[in-house]
């Protein structure tokens, strides 16, 4: 006979995801790649991580900036609560393959520190503004930036694909590239009920009992009642 298990299960899983969208303009280029991996995407989330990486297609110089635009879309809006600031984000460089290496945040940018910029509100944006004394980026640099320590932009009330727009610019304000990722807004998926587990009999399992130290090839077998 077999055993019949019944498992009560009521979970909810939520899940982040991406897509890689570059975004064509006349006046810029495009970042080679680009991607938002978000923690949590429930509607109207409000610890949501957002970890946006791309390469770098055009050397931003010194003194350049790198923004961040959550985009609405058909009635939802992203929130940039009025708290946020450079200690709830995180801005890192790799270049030629190595590891992720921290720059260093503030409120005002310097000649060794880069400052980040918080708009806040439902038309809410980023900027960092990279460090006059210290390397911008180069082409083929990997950024990684991630937006949410303390505080988190909230996610739109409004199910669908939402643009995060990435821009980088020289120390003049000229669009150097644009990328632009979308993340899907949706609702947890809950699963409810009994879900039944068969516990398969098994039986007159070989080989049995100690094998000759010498033995390189053993064939194992046994019998179930659950097709294999």
């Amino acid at each position: 006979m077999r055993a019949l298990v019944s498992i009560g299960i009521c979970t909810s899983i939520f899940f982040g995801v991406l897509f890689v969208l570059p975004n064509a303009s006349s006046a810029a280029g495009q970042l080679a790649f680009i991607s938002d991996l978000i923690s949590d995407s429930r509607p109207s989330s409000t610890s949501t991580l957002h970890t946006i990486t791309f390469t770098v297609s055009t050397s931003v110089p010194s003194g350049g900036q790198v923004t961040v635009t959550p985009e609405p879309r058909g009635g939802g809006n992203f929130t940039v609560p009025p708290a946020m600031d450079y200690t709830d984000m995180t801005f890192s460089v790799s270049s030629g393959g190595g590891p992720f290496v921290p720059r260093t945040l503030t409120i005002l940018p310097s000649a060794t520190d880069d400052g980040v910029t918080v708009v806040t509100g439902v038309t809410g944006y980023v900027v960092f503004n990279l460090a006059s004394g210290v390397q911008g980026l180069l082409a083929g640099d990997v950024v990684r930036i991630t937006m949410g320590q303390n505080n988190f932009i909230a996610s739109p009330a409004v199910q669908g694909s939402y643009h995060i727009r990435v821009r980088s610019f020289d120390g003049g304000g000229i669009v150097l590239d644009i990328g632009s990722p979308l993340i899907a807004v949706v609702n947890a998926v809950t699963v409810t009920g009994d879900i039944a587990v068969l516990i398969p009999l098994r039986s007159n399992g070989l080989p049995s009992g100690l094998l000759p130290g010498a033995t390189t090839v053993v064939l194992v077998s046994l019998n179930s009642d659950i097709p294999a």
